[in-house]
């Protein structure tokens, strides 16, 4: 009994051992990432060039809040290892005002997870940015190598701390943002202080840390869209000042790439505006191109998680006296090059189609003039007078048949005494036919009875 036990425990730890193993190793193999593509996007005030491993990526250029979207540069996915990669970055000025940057690498791994290194990463991190105030250029070789390589010794030279930009005048509005598709978030800047400023027209700022691919599951932006307007129209030479309004909601991860609505009009239709300029606090742009699609365009990317926005505007239906009844327009969502979501609004014109009714508003007064015409009529009476002409005449037709008559030869019946009958009794004789030979005629014979 007790071996037996003992033999139980020990399948019982071995099958636990093998979970344990197994369950490691999975959670190993779910945690790695390999690369499949990766795309940098990034913002700054004046220049900006990341570095992965040594390798540029850039220049990346100053982008006017509302008047364009961030810059977008792809990478090669052979560009990152597991661990250890070292990502860098220089951000200069070029005229006194402000030095600050922001940035994205977005890496798609095979599994379908992503992991991304940010400029968030070195907010707050020691050691992890050199200050050129004095425009000395950048840090010098050591080991042959260059400050954005492997193998750089950055001990001594990175000292500072990098701080996130929550004031004016680097969160003024002034510079393009664009949203994290890592947290939906929009992207702060980075400098060596909190508004950003620089009275240097040379300043340059250098970032350098070492991070790993770290995979996280994220959900693709997912959109969708709705219009809602008037459903019934009046008829007019030119219909002008009717509300409509476009919801476009994303449920999925959010987006640093562009996002842009196009709303196709119906023929003879105009936008009417408003016409939206970019909102520096929520990092959203819409601007409406005229005619047809009329285009609200979000540079910055679009928010996550189940967020809306929602786009009010007027448009012009023109003469709607005419053909079509209905004024069909649709509406479309285009990310990353390719068309997400699109819905369509109908609005019907009331009484097109129908036969107009006119009420006249004259009087009338009519006139009748008499006119007795007499006509005689002749009353016709018609006799028939039936004349018989046909004659019947029977003709009787006789066929005489001559029949054959044989005269019988009678006997008289009488009573006699049978001799024959010993009991002497009376019989009645009758008479019988006999066919004699060779005669004609029949013969009788009487029989007693």
């Amino acid at each position: 009994m007790k071996y037996v036990y003992s033999r139980n425990l020990k399948i019982v730890y071995s099958l636990l051992a093998v979970l344990l193993i197994w369950t490691y190793s999975a959670n190993r193999l779910f945690a790695q990432c390999t690369p499949q593509s990766a795309y940098l996007i990034g913002s700054a005030d004046d220049l900006l060039t990341v570095y992965v491993n040594g390798s540029a990526y850039g220049p990346i250029s100053y982008v006017n809040a509302g008047t364009g979207s961030p810059v977008q540069i792809s990478i090669p996915a052979g560009a990152f290892l597991s661990t250890g990669n070292i990502i860098a970055a220089v951000n200069t000025n070029t005229a006194p005002s402000v030095v600050e940057s922001s940035w994205v690498i977005d890496v798609t791994c095979t599994n379908g997870q992503h992991s991304y290194f940010t400029s968030n990463d070195f907010a707050g991190k020691a050691n992890s940015m050199y200050d050129d105030t004095a425009c000395t250029g950048p840090p010098a070789t050591n080991g042959g190598f260059q400050w954005y390589q492997p193998g750089w010794n950055a001990a001594g030279v990175f000292t500072g701390s990098p701080t996130q930009v929550t004031g004016a005048p680097g969160q003024g509005g002034w510079l393009q943002q664009f949203y994290s598709p890592q947290n939906g978030q929009l992207m702060p800047f980075i400098s060596d202080n909190n508004t950003g400023t620089s009275t240097s027209g040379c300043q340059s700022l250098y970032y350098r840390g070492t991070f790993n691919l770290n995979p996280q599951v994220v959900t693709p932006p997912t959109f969708s869209i709705s219009k809602s307007g008037p459903v019934s129209v009046a008829q007019s030479f030119y219909l002008s000042g009717l509300s409509y309004a476009l919801t476009i909601c994303n449920s999925g991860q959010a987006t640093s790439l562009p996002v842009t609505i196009a709303d196709n009009m119906p023929a003879g239709a105009s936008y009417g505006g408003p016409y939206p300029t970019y909102n520096p606090t929520t990092g959203q742009m819409y601007t409406a191109a005229g005619g047809t699609p009329a285009l609200f365009i979000f540079p910055a990317g679009f928010p996550g998680n189940g967020a809306c926005v929602t786009i009010p505007y007027t448009m012009a239906l023109g003469d709607t006296t005419v053909a079509p009844c209905q004024r069909v327009n649709t509406a479309s969502v285009t990310w990353n090059g390719a068309v997400q979501a699109s819905a369509t609004h109908v609005a019907n014109i009331i009484g097109c189609g129908a036969t107009p009714t006119f009420t006249p508003t004259n009087s009338f007064t009519n006139t009748f003039t008499p006119t007795n015409t007499n006509t005689p009529t002749n009353t016709f009476t018609r006799t028939n007078t039936p004349t018989n002409t046909n004659t019947n005449s029977p003709t009787n037709t006789f066929t005489n048949t001559p029949t054959r008559t044989n005269t019988p030869e009678y006997v008289r019946f009488s009573w006699f005494w049978n001799r024959r009958s010993p009991n002497l009794k009376r019989q009645l004789v009758y008479p019988r036919f006999l066919k004699r030979r060779g005669a004609g005629f029949p013969n009788f014979q009487l029989y007693g009875l």
